[in-house]
């Protein structure tokens, strides 16, 4: 054997390349592209097909007593021939806060069944809310709750019924009921009446 000499040692010796498979060389891979994430289906609209015509801004409307209670007629696709009843002691104020019934929309929650909701900035603003167009339910603003923490059920199963005697408060995690109290309510409520109305307030020019 021929004895290595200085300069193969100083010379690098060739490193034989290996050249790694592709992914698509790969046995039991697919060469089709990955799918794209699944979308959900698309929600349909509660109302689609039911012709609603030209545009008719909303006419104000006032209730009417019924002995112990007021009837309140209501609009829409959804409250059209319905009406809200609510307590005379109730009543001035919803008129205020849905300015004469025209913010009162019946819409379908998520399990499908009808709830009276306020619409409007008045609505946002008692929330707490962003959102100009934030629904709030009847019921909360009743009860003087901004948000959706207190479970407010009807008695009858009614949700066009919104007399005191028809509203109960249910704690889900304990299966119970308890009536509410509603000296307790009329303060929490008129509390937030006063931030709806400073908001409505006109503001006084910077300059005069």
């Amino acid at each position: 054997m021929t004895p290595a000499s200085a300069d193969d040692f100083a010379r690098p010796m060739p490193i034989p390349s290996t050249i790694a498979p592709t992914a698509p060389s790969l046995p039991g891979l697919s060469q089709s592209p990955a799918p794209q994430a699944l979308k959900s289906p698309r929600k349909v609209r509660s109302d689609k097909g039911i012709l609603k015509g030209p545009y008719k801004p909303r006419q104000p409307t006032r209730g009417t007593l019924k002995g112990d209670y007021w009837e309140i007629p209501l609009r829409g696709v959804h409250g059209e021939g319905k009406v809200l009843k609510v307590n005379p002691e109730d009543y001035e104020l919803l008129m205020e806060m849905s300015e004469n019934g025209t913010r009162l929309y019946v819409v379908p929650d998520a399990s499908g069944c009808l709830t009276v909701r306020l619409r409007g900035q008045s609505a946002a603003c008692f929330a707490d809310n962003s959102n100009p167009d934030h629904c709030l339910p009847v019921t909360r603003f009743l009860t003087g709750e901004r948000h959706g923490g207190l479970v407010l059920r009807h008695i009858n199963h009614d949700p066009m019924d919104c007399r005191r005697a028809n509203l109960i408060h249910e704690v889900k995690a304990k299966k119970t009921r308890h009536p509410i109290d509603w000296e307790k309510a009329q303060r929490k409520r008129e509390e937030r009446m006063e931030v709806v109305r400073a908001a409505q307030a006109p503001q006084a020019p910077l300059f005069s």
